[in-house]
């Protein structure tokens, strides 16, 4: 009998479960599920004197010729209905493309399934060599869809595979598809598609309501009003800069707001709501709304039992024991639901950009990690919201006392940073597509004792995934995230939906000019005149946020160079992604424009009904 080596009970254990649980699975198959599980590279041949040790497994070798007589492999009856279920969840409608490719160490049930699943095979091997041939099977494109339709959401197998050589082209495979499945669900090309970065800007204020600060007056009207309104302040503020052709962007301001350009019955009621006239009481409330978009949290201040402070962003950007600027600030509400969400209840773990440190990581480092950590001299006793005159708007001095999650970036110029990724030679290397800037990169999930020494009590190891641009370069930065339970691929998938360009930030310094106060208005105004002051608003924190070269530029060259932009729309049940299509004029200023993108993808902006806003450049 062989002799296993270096394999911990646990790894063991995993194997012989797997292989009772299936039967049929090769040892290629679960030295591939090891090295997903455990991020350990076992050969077939310790596995192999893993099942011969529990007497799972015949000798080496196949059988002599005469032995092997034909048989057939039957897919069991539970076996063909998990492979139907997840056909179904995989919307496959058509008979699948084949390619040759190894996939052997995916999971059987994991494994997609043609169209119709077969039921017989004839063969001339194990069950377990039939299993280990080289075949993927690719879910077709589906058909392209009509405009407003939500499309299904591209696969995302592809940020679990395998970490093995043979599983990449597998990824590259699913990659290719998703790519093609975005073409098939682009549609329509919609004319003024640009105005996303103004609706972008509501969407980032809160979606304000509408509908009852304007119920009276609606009316009947009432069916998506706030749509409508929004689609009036976008119109009116472009119609008082004169723009030049304002039925290009109707189709877009159509879109953005769920409404069809092409019905007769959208644009009457957006006549009728335009025509509107509103009662100075309205008026007056609807200013102090319009006031409370511009009320911004600058800085959070972390105050902890034994008396350290020290100061993040409400857009994690950074952490600082002293008061800093150039972090994202966020509207109010906004920066109030990140306060409860991810430091408070932490029912979200917090996404630190960077960690501290110019040249080495900062002490108060050691600081954040204890209190999250939630060790006794260490818990968070108060919280404290400032605004950007470092004024104090809202401060939370009930925190529950418990251990809380993060994911912090980590980065080369860090002179730790050698240190932490020392054992990455010896870890496996996988592909992992950040969908979000339509980019490859490569990753290698390890451990870390290194912060130990920095806790006082209870320390434990932190997962390290280690990043490149590219294979044979050197590593672009590592992501360090204190919950082991967690695995790799989710923890790369979350941060890099926040943070998508994996490069070190210099983008969230923003024009640093006050955002302007909203005057009262006068006793009556047409709702259209109204939607015009929200329609300027919401430009002003364009500039502010998105477009900081264009402030002194006139408000025209803007429209023209990137709110008149075409593009499409593709909706799915998590996201809202926008495809704008450089043309002309935008694209000798393309170089604005892409900081624009990457401004506002880093934003973290989602619609009112919570899925997440993204934009690429084709």
């Amino acid at each position: 009998m062989g002799v296993v080596y270096k394999l911990k009970d646990e790894v063991l254990q995993f194997i012989i479960q797997q292989k009772k649980d299936i039967p049929s699975l090769g040892v290629r198959q679960l030295a591939g599920l090891v090295s997903t599980k455990f991020h350990l590279q076992v050969s077939k041949s310790s596995v192999s004197n893993v099942l011969k040790g529990a007497h799972l497994s015949s000798g080496v070798g196949r059988r002599a010729t005469q032995d092997r007589k034909q048989k057939k492999f039957k897919i069991p009856t539970q076996k063909k209905k998990e492979i139907s279920e997840h056909m179904q969840k995989m919307a496959l409608g058509r008979e699948p493309v084949l390619s040759k490719a190894t996939i052997s160490e995916k999971p059987v049930e994991h494994m997609a399934p043609s169209a119709e699943p077969v039921e017989e095979v004839l063969a001339n091997e194990d069950e377990s060599e039939i299993l280990e041939k080289e075949i993927l099977v690719v879910p077709p494109v589906p058909s392209e869809k009509s405009p407003g339709i939500e499309a299904a959401d591209p696969l995302r197998e592809v940020s679990s595979l395998p970490p093995t050589q043979s599983s990449k082209d597998v990824f590259y495979q699913h990659v290719r598809e998703i790519q093609a499945r975005r073409v098939a669900q682009q549609g329509k090309l919609y004319q003024g598609l640009g105005c996303i970065f103004l609706k972008a800007a509501e969407w980032e204020g809160n979606q304000h309501p509408w509908d009852q600060l304007f119920a009276q007056e609606s009316g009947a009207l009432s069916d998506n009003f706030s749509g409508t309104f929004s689609a009036l302040a976008i119109e009116a503020f472009l119609t008082k800069e004169g723009a030049s052709r304002k039925d290009m962007f109707k189709e877009g301001i159509f879109v953005l707001n769920d409404l069809d350009p092409a019905a007769p019955q959208a644009q009457h009621r957006f006549d009728q709501i335009a025509g509107l006239v509103i009662p100075e009481p309205v008026v007056w409330e609807y200013t102090d709304h319009l006031q409370q978009f511009f009320a911004q949290a600058d800085l959070f201040r972390w105050e902890l039992e034994d008396a350290t402070e020290f100061y993040t962003d409400p857009g994690a950007t950074f952490l600082d024991e002293q008061v800093s600027s150039g972090g994202l600030a966020f509207p109010l509400n906004k920066a109030l639901t990140i306060l409860s969400r991810e430091i408070i209840s932490n029912n979200h773990p917090l996404i630190l950009c960077q960690a501290p440190g110019q040249q080495a990581i900062d002490a108060c480092f050691d600081d954040f990690l204890g209190a999250f950590e939630g060790h006794s001299n260490k818990s968070i006793v108060a919280l404290t919201v400032l605004n950007e005159h470092q004024e104090e708007v809202a401060m939370f001095n009930i925190i529950p006392r418990r251990r809380r999650n993060f994911i912090c970036g980590l980065w080369p110029h860090l002179k730790e940073f050698k240190e932490l990724t020392k054992t990455v030679k010896w870890a496996a290397k996988q592909p992992f597509y950040v969908e979000h800037a339509d980019r490859i990169v490569y990753s290698a999930a390890t451990q870390t004792d290194y912060f130990a020494s920095h806790l006082s009590e209870n320390p434990r190891p932190m997962r390290l995934l280690t990043l490149w641009n590219d294979e044979q370069a050197e590593p672009c930065m590592s992501i360090l995230c204190n919950d082991m339970d967690i695995e790799p691929q989710k923890i790369l998938d979350l941060y890099t939906t926040r943070w998508p360009y994996l490069e070190r930030p210099a983008l969230f310094k923003e024009a640093g000019e006050p955002l302007p106060l909203i005057q009262n208005a006068d006793q009556h105004h047409s709702l259209e005149s109204l939607a015009g002051k929200f329609g300027d608003i919401l430009h002003q924190y364009c500039l502010r946020k998105f477009f900081p070269s264009y402030r002194r530029l006139p408000s025209a060259s803007l429209i023209e160079n990137i709110y008149e932009m075409p593009g499409y729309v593709i909706k799915t049940p998590q996201s809202y992604q926008i495809l704008l299509k450089t043309k002309g004029n935008a694209e000798n200023r393309l170089e604005e424009l892409k900081d624009a993108v990457q401004r506002l993808n880093e934003h973290g902006i989602e619609t009112g009904d919570g899925k997440k806003v993204s934009i690429l450049i084709i």
